[in-house]
């Protein structure tokens, strides 16, 4: 080997040291980038030269390459921890915000305006008065406290209304991300493909970039994805396919977002294929909205409903202590020929086989004739409103004259008598039909929606039937109906599987609360789950300012020794120059 090959030997030296040490400085100065992989510099020796016979000696060293350090598979399962992290985390601030709207650990809870309700006909109990000393005050309050807990019940129903619009407007949003970031990674993809043209890794600053799109976009879904033979990633949820062959297919909502829970469906743009959105910030919005946010309101409106049908079942069978001659039911029956259990009645509650008693008291004394409710659903001859005004019109009937039944024109039954002077009460109505039908209630609407208390009560207290006695010339107050209405809160009722308004709704918070502390636990297992892959990750692919300045220092010294070499070559070569 001569003095030129040597020359050679320190310039591939200072050419290998010069690349090294620019992909270190480069690695330096990406510290700091989301999402840099850092690179790795592999160098190698050039082939041997025989110098003499069997005797070789190296020719110098080449760069082999520059690796971008990243394992696949690991980054696959940290994109699976960032999809359960993020998922978890957002049903937890969602689960909180219900949690927030029940405020059931303050004064003005549910369960204390439930409280305060029974309490007021407790104490009406205590003290009914009577026709000749009437209780008004207490009349009133019990007015009062029915208004006070429908109002905090509506205002509930709104709250939650409320949050199930902002979660649609989130839903929207999240989508919209979505389909932006498949955009972003089919014009990446594109521009990966051209430039590594086949040549393997050589967009690595491209592929960091994708690969922080890939991770944004699990903060939405649980994605999977397969890299393509010219470096395009096609992205996948579960076995459909959000990006394909490269390109992005779009994501949207399947006619936008309707009123009820089953209402949203996340499509992809180019079919109208569903996609299963379970996971993922955008999967925990949708699994929110269908079943935990539905859940509260049902919930919600269930005990309002029951609240509303079981107070006015007995409150429909008591007397106040002033009478009327004319009753009118709240509720409207849409076919008044249809069964009144039948949907097609359009009454929000559902009336059973039984009968009741109407009363009427005229001039002291009281007359009193059984209406049977037929809804057994034999022989085709189920009590329609029809049918009920007819046999209250019944010309053989006790009160044949005394009273007469009709339907309004918007279809709710009405009963008047046939004197001003009369009363018209009711009792013993083992069908509910009263309660249905709205004739003589406490509460009017059917859900936590639409909630309030009686008009004509809050016009006159005095109408509140804390008694059952059926005859205003009783100068004692009766407090049958005060007293069983009082009960109510801890009464078990069928519709709620046994359990009191109470307990169904103590229940109900409980289960919240236990579903919300199981929801932060998960959040808390994700996030270490995530914290020890990206460590690892971090180990891997991360920037290490210490090894990467040893790195440094050491390609500097190679690069220094390569110069010095060629150097001291070169005054070799002077030498030999000289003697010439």
């Amino acid at each position: 080997m001569g003095l030129t090959n040597a020359l050679q030997i320190g310039k591939s030296g200072i050419l290998a040291s010069q690349s090294a040490l620019q992909a270190v400085g480069n690695n330096l100065a990406n510290v700091g980038t989301e999402g840099y992989h850092r690179s790795k510099v592999s160098l190698s020796p050039v082939g041997d030269q025989e110098i003499l016979n069997g005797i070789f000696v190296g020719r110098g060293v080449q760069l082999q390459s520059i690796t971008r350090l990243v394992d696949e598979a690991l980054e696959t399962r940290l994109r699976g921890s960032v999809a359960n992290q993020s998922g978890s985390l957002e049903r937890q601030e969602l689960l909180e915000q219900v949690e927030s709207v029940h405020n059931e650990l303050s004064e003005i809870s549910i369960t204390s305006r439930l409280t305060d309700f029974f309490a007021s006909w407790s104490s009406l109990a205590a003290n009914p008065g009577s026709t000749s000393e009437p209780s008004t005050a207490l009349r009133s309050d019990v007015v009062n406290e029915g208004q006070i807990a429908a109002d905090h019940l509506r205002q509930i129903r709104l709250e939650l209304t409320a949050q199930r619009e902002q979660v649609d407007l989130a839903i929207i949003d999240s989508v919209n991300a979505v389909d932006s970031l498949l955009t972003q990674v089919e014009q990446i993809n594109e521009s990966i493909a051209l430039q590594e043209s086949g040549r393997g890794q050589g967009a690595s600053a491209l592929r960091d970039q994708r690969d922080v799109l890939l991770t944004e976009l699990a903060t939405y879904l649980d994605i999977s994805t397969n890299e393509l033979g010219n470096g395009e990633v096609d992205v996948f949820v579960g076995s459909t396919p959000l990006v394909l062959n490269g390109d992005s297919r779009g994501l949207t909502l399947e006619n936008g977002i309707g009123q009820s829970a089953a209402d949203v469906h996340v499509v992809i743009k180019d079919d109208g294929q569903r996609v299963n959105a379970t996971t993922g910030k955008l999967g925990a919005q949708i699994t929110f909205r269908q079943e935990d946010w539905q859940e509260a309101v049902d919930t919600l409106d269930n005990l309002a409903r029951e609240l509303i049908f079981e107070v006015n079942k007995l409150h429909s069978t008591g007397q106040g202590l002033v009478g009327s001659s004319s009753v009118t039911g709240a509720n409207k029956v849409l076919d008044a020929d249809a069964s009144l259990n039948d949907p097609a009645a359009g009454l929000d509650f559902t009336p059973v086989h039984g009968s009741f008693q109407i009363h009427v008291e005229q001039n002291g004394v009281t007359t009193t004739q059984q209406i049977n409710i037929d809804l057994d659903g034999l022989n085709g001859n189920d009590t329609t409103l029809n049918t009920l005004i007819a046999q209250i019109n019944d010309p053989a009937s006790r009160l044949a004259g005394m009273i007469s039944a009709s339907a309004t024109a918007d279809g709710r039954l009405q009963i008047t008598a046939g004197s001003d002077s009369a009363t018209i009460s009711f009792s013993d109505d083992s069908s509910g039909v009263l309660a249905t039908l709205g004739v003589n209630s406490y509460f009017t609407g059917s859900s936590a929606a639409d909630i309030g208390v009686n008009q004509a009560l809050q016009d006159d207290p005095r109408l509140i039937a804390a008694g059952r006695q059926h005859s205003l010339s009783d100068p004692l107050g009766a407090n049958e109906n005060a007293l069983s209405i009082a009960e109510l809160g801890s009464t078990p009722i069928e519709a709620l599987n046994g359990r009191s308004l109470s307990d169904f709704w103590t229940d109900h918070v409980a289960d919240y609360a236990s579903r919300l502390s199981a929801t932060g636990q998960q959040a808390e297992a994700d996030t270490l789950v995530r914290q020890s892959l990206e460590a690892q990750r971090q180990e891997l692919s991360g920037v290490n300012v210490d090894e990467e300045t040893i790195d440094l220092i050491q390609y500097q010294r190679s690069f220094q020794a390569s110069a010095r070499f060629i150097s001291v070559t070169d005054e070799l070569i002077q030498t030999l120059l000289g003697l010439v």
